[in-house]
């Protein structure tokens, strides 16, 4: 920057002073006025104007060696080989660019520089700048060691409105200084003053503006990289509030964080969360580091880092990196508790509505006016959206008086009521209504309802296995009383029998004396009818049959009577040791009316078989629950009225430990399916309209939990399948009342 330019009215100062040398008339110092001849004066004027052109020139035409070409000009007017032209700057220091070169060079000094503090000059230069006055001296002046010899000196102030502003110093002219040289170098100083002047004002003006608009830009990045800070929070913020995944949140603030110093850089950051490192771009870690801490329920959980050149942590810029690291460290910390919070709740509700689906409960909350505010997402399915709806409408309440929830709401209690859901099937439910007030002062009901379906069919089934005892007593009863009677017409049979032979071979044996007598006029027709008849071989033929179809009979009778006492014993808790094939037979027998309408029972026991520990009628009620689930689907099958069902019974020993029943029949094929829910204790493979009354269950739990066995359903032939039961044994001595050596196979006929 060329001050004369910029400044015009430093180039008219200029002139005005020029005008001023031509119209002044100035005296060499020193000389006698009438002694001064014109040519003498004249000769300084034009020589003092010429110099004075040439060092406008200077100023209006040089810039940056200014100092040095003004000097210049002067040292060549006083024929001074060395010179100073400098300026005096905030009032402290003397700067001197126009240090010759010479001078620079042939200077030893160890710490040359172009800048001195005013307050370390002294000697005749201390005189100019204190003085403000004009110093001559033909004498050596004192310099420090390494210094260029100073023989000769001439020094002036540069003032402006009594300010000190520059100065001029000269040195070593060969033939001495003058007054007349002193007179000349204060023109030139009092001509320079105002160009001089006007030439650091605008440099200062200059370096004001570049300072101003330095900082305006400092403070323009600032603002921008600030609007950035902010909105990188806002964008976390609203990531936040949208409900985003933890995971998002942090690549996105890694991204936003590299958003903020897109204009340095130097300066790049990362966000550590759990062990995960999100950052954006190439990561480098650098001396000076900015971290804060992310707490999520006060749990250190990571950190904000922020790696940057120590340069740009000057002038504040580390307090105000410090202060967005420990602000996105905060928000992160505050959005990521919020999340955290969010996510239990969200699994909390999420466990919970399992839970209720699962049970088949329902959970609604009402607010004290009756409106539905939630509705758990399976009656959601059921009755829909609740849109601001009441109770009684949105449920299907009849009345208000009917309804738990209108009543609970009304007297402020809690209300408990058994009712069937018509848009549920009339599913049987316990709807309890709750009410409770919120710390604002408002009321609301928190209505549950629990399922009764698998109560009521626990309550059915009680109720009929509470029949069932009743009848194992009644039995229990019935066989002891049946058996005395059995007894004796099992004596009676045997005994008429007996009389029956025993006359029968009388009657034989006297044949022809009977038939003679019978002639005779002294019996009558009736009797001798009576002896021709049972003396035919028909007759006694049909009485022997009698005899042995009326002890068949008692014996099966005895059979039963026999099985059902074995089965109706008392359930005892501890196990004894039993005859496994004689408890199957028994059930087989007791059963028969069952499966002998529909199927065929073969059964091949294994010979040697040991006693087995069983509780004798759990078992035998597993047995025949069993059986009569197999019976069952094959009635309806139509089994009875097309094929014949065929149910094959086989037992052996697996191992040493245990025992091993094989049902396999022809009811059922096998399915992964049926083989799992087989056991649920209502699942049924019938009609909807037929109870699901699942007898198996029962039986799985006695082998299983009482016996500790197992039992299974395993595949056989396609439309077969195979019942296996397994259960330890743990006594190995023989079955005394199994004599056979071989293999057992009976047949039980239909």
């Amino acid at each position: 920057m060329n001050p004369a330019v910029d400044r015009p009215e430093a180039v008219s100062n200029g002139v005005n002073l020029v005008t001023d040398v031509f119209s002044m008339r100035a005296t060499p110092p020193g000389a006698d006025k009438k002694h001064v001849s014109a040519t003498e004066l004249l000769t300084f004027n034009q020589s003092l104007l010429t110099t004075l052109q040439k060092i406008n020139t200077c100023f209006l035409s040089s810039y940056e060696d200014l100092y040095g070409d003004v000097l210049d000009v002067v040292r060549a007017e006083l024929q001074s080989p060395f010179g100073i032209f400098g300026y005096v700057e905030d009032d402290t220091y003397l700067v001197c660019p126009s240090l010759t070169r010479d001078v620079w060079d042939r200077c030893k000094m160890d710490n040359k520089r172009i800048a001195f503090r005013l307050d370390e000059l002294g000697g005749v230069l201390h005189k100019v700048i204190v003085g403000k006055e004009v110093v001559l001296t033909n004498q050596p002046v004192p310099t420090p060691e390494g210094h260029v010899a100073i023989e000769r000196f001439l020094g002036a102030p540069v003032v402006f409105a009594d300010k000190l502003i520059g100065v001029i110093f000269l040195a070593n002219k060969r033939e001495g200084y003058t007054p007349h040289d002193a007179r000349f170098i204060q023109e030139v100083a009092r001509y320079i003053a105002p160009i001089l002047e006007s030439r650091l004002r605008a440099e200062r003006e200059n370096r004001w503006r570049q300072e101003n608009a330095k900082k305006l830009e400092v403070q323009s990045r600032q603002l921008a990289r600030r609007n950035r800070q902010l909105q990188c929070l806002a964008g976390i913020t609203e990531l936040g509030e949208k409900g985003a995944s933890t995971e998002e949140i942090l690549h996105s603030a890694a991204q936003m964080l590299a958003n903020v110093f897109s204009d340095t850089p130097e300066v790049c950051g990362r966000i550590v969360f759990r062990g995960t490192i999100y950052e954006s771009g190439q990561f480098e870690e650098t001396e000076h580091k900015i971290a804060a801490a992310i707490f999520v329920n006060e749990e250190y959980t990571g950190g904000v880092e922020l790696c940057c050149p120590a340069e740009l942590l000057e002038n504040g810029g580390l307090a105000a990196h410090r202060m967005f690291v420990s602000e996105l460290a905060e928000r992160l910390s505050s959005i990521l508790t919020r999340r955290k919070m969010y996510d239990d709740l969200t699994a909390y509700r999420q466990q919970i509505e399992l839970i209720l689906e699962t049970t088949q409960t329902g959970l609604s909350i009402l607010d004290e006016t009756g409106h539905v505010i939630y509705v758990d997402p399976r009656r959601r399915k059921i009755y829909g959206e609740p849109a601001g709806k009441r109770a009684g409408e949105y449920f299907g309440c009849s009345t208000s008086s009917g309804c738990p929830v209108c009543e609970a709401i009304r007297t402020r209690q809690r209300v408990s009521r058994e009712r069937n859901l018509p848009k549920e099937g009339n599913r049987p439910v316990l709807t309890t209504a709750i009410p409770f007030c919120m710390p604002d002062g408002r009321w609301y009901v928190s209505e549950i309802t629990i399922d009764l379906t698998e109560r009521k069919q626990w309550e059915e089934r009680l109720v009929h296995m509470q029949k069932l005892e009743a009848v194992n007593h009644l039995a229990e009863g019935l066989a002891h009383e049946l058996n005395t009677p059995l007894q004796y017409m099992e004596s009676n049979l045997y005994f008429v029998s007996e009389v029956w032979s025993h006359l029968h071979n009388l009657l034989v044996s006297e044949k022809e004396n009977v038939l003679r007598d019978a002639g005779s006029e002294k019996v009558s027709p009736e009797l001798r009818q009576w002896l021709e008849e049972m003396l035919a071989d028909d007759v006694h033929s049909e009485v022997l049959r009698a005899i042995s179809g009326t002890r068949d009979g008692l014996s099966r009778v005895a059979g039963i009577v026999r099985a059902l006492r074995d089965l109706s014993q008392i359930h005892r808790q501890e196990l004894q040791m039993c005859d496994l094939h004689r408890i199957i037979e028994s059930v087989l027998t007791v059963s028969r009316h069952h499966w002998s309408r529909v199927a065929t029972v073969t059964t091949d026991f294994q010979a040697g078989l040991p006693l087995v520990p069983l509780s004798q009628a759990d078992f035998g009620q597993a047995f025949i629950n069993i059986l009569h689930n197999i019976t069952q689907a094959m009635a309806q099958k139509g089994m009875a009225e097309t094929v014949s069902g065929r149910i094959h019974i086989c037992t052996s020993i697996t191992g040493e430990d245990w025992i091993e029943i094989r049902i396999r029949h022809n009811g059922y094929g096998w399915s992964e399916e049926h083989r799992k829910r087989m056991f649920d204790p209502f699942y049924s493979q019938g009609t909807p309209t037929e109870p699901a009354d699942n007898g198996l269950a029962f039986a799985q739990r006695v082998i299983m939990q009482m016996h500790h066995g197992m039992v299974d359903l395993e595949p056989a032939d396609p439309e077969e399948s195979t019942v296996v039961i397994r259960l330890p044994a743990r006594s190995r001595r023989e079955n005394p009342q199994d004599t056979s050596e071989k293999t057992r196979n009976e047949s039980f006929g239909s």
